[in-house]
């Protein structure tokens, strides 16, 4: 800076340098050692939760295969699910989700989200040797085929107040377990009670 004559000019010759002193640096507040041990609990916590988030993502995908693959008449489920449980995930909002290899969603024909029910369909209809046999017994018996219905057949057609005996009798006596297992969805359904 440059000094000042009596009307305000500037003379040329500067003026020394002021240097501001510089900040006195701030302390870190030190955490209380019970402070310490709090923090130390909460992220014990954490772990723990997500932990138990895992656990829980992993019995309810176990679960839900087994139940699919169970109803299939697949013949070794814990089996069914071990092998098909890592293309199963679950969203944060309990979903599931089946994925490719690549990890991107699997697709039904309508380009919708595969099932887990679908998905162990696919896997049981692929693999015909993990599913049990309906062999019937006796003379001139061959093995009988898998009975699934026809894609324009519904629930309601064979329970509730406008199904069509016809359709649930033959059922029942073609295929006892698919008849069963129809039974018990539409229980779950509300077409029928117990």
């Amino acid at each position: 800076m440059s000094q000042m004559n009596q009307h305000g000019l500037s003379s040329g010759t500067p003026a020394a340098p002021v240097e501001a002193a510089p900040p006195a640096p701030v302390a870190a507040p030190v955490p209380s050692p019970a402070e310490i041990a709090l923090q130390a609990e909460l992220e014990t916590a954490h772990k723990a939760l997500e932990a138990s988030k895992k656990t829980n993502r992993s019995i309810r995908i176990t679960q839900a295969l087994e139940s699919a693959a169970a109803a299939e008449g697949v013949i070794d489920v814990s089996l069914t699910s071990t092998l098909l449980s890592r293309f199963i995930r679950v969203d944060d909002a309990g979903n599931f989700k089946v994925v490719s290899e690549e990890n991107t969603p699997r697709l039904n024909s309508d380009f919708s989200p595969l099932s887990i029910q679908q998905f162990v369909k696919q896997f049981a209809e692929e693999r015909p040797y993990l599913v049990a046999s309906t062999l019937r017994g006796g003379a001139n018996s061959s093995q009988a085929q898998r009975q699934t219905l026809n894609s324009n057949e519904k629930l309601e057609d064979f329970f509730g107040s406008k199904s069509n005996s016809r359709l649930a009798s033959e059922l029942a006596r073609r295929d006892k377990s698919l008849y069963r297992a129809m039974r018990q969805r539409a229980l779950a359904a509300g077409l029928i009670d117990v």
